[in-house]
């Protein structure tokens, strides 16, 4: 979390202020395919902090499961997940490359560390 707190909100109207921040976690053995997880962490007031690990295959299971006759909707959050994935597919093969190019560089053989 950033060194200052920024407020996302209040509890309830005129009350304590919050700030909420995600993030995406590997658990498990990374090498072994390990489990993606959002990590949400919730600051009230700048002082308690409440972490909370949810598997994303449980959010996605939870839109299956509570989905409705509109399929667009499905599309919408399908295709912004491809979108997402798409760039850091991209990320992940250009450091590679570039880890590939440093090694090449020193005639030493590039070995995947994970």
């Amino acid at each position: 979390m950033p060194d200052q707190f920024e407020e996302d909100g209040k509890i309830i109207e005129g009350g304590l202020p919050f700030q909420v921040e995600h993030d995406l976690q590997i658990m498990d053995d990374v090498s072994s395919g390990g489990i993606l997880y959002v990590q949400s962490t919730v600051e009230v007031d700048g002082f308690d902090k409440i972490v909370v690990n949810k598997p994303f295959s449980e959010i996605t299971q939870y839109i299956i499961d509570c989905s409705e006759e509109d399929y667009r909707e499905l599309y919408t959050i399908a295709n912004e997940l491809v979108s997402e994935a798409d760039k850091l597919r991209s990320l992940a093969q250009k450091i590679e490359d570039s880890d590939n190019n440093i090694a090449d560089l020193f005639e030493a053989d590039y070995a995947d560390s994970a």
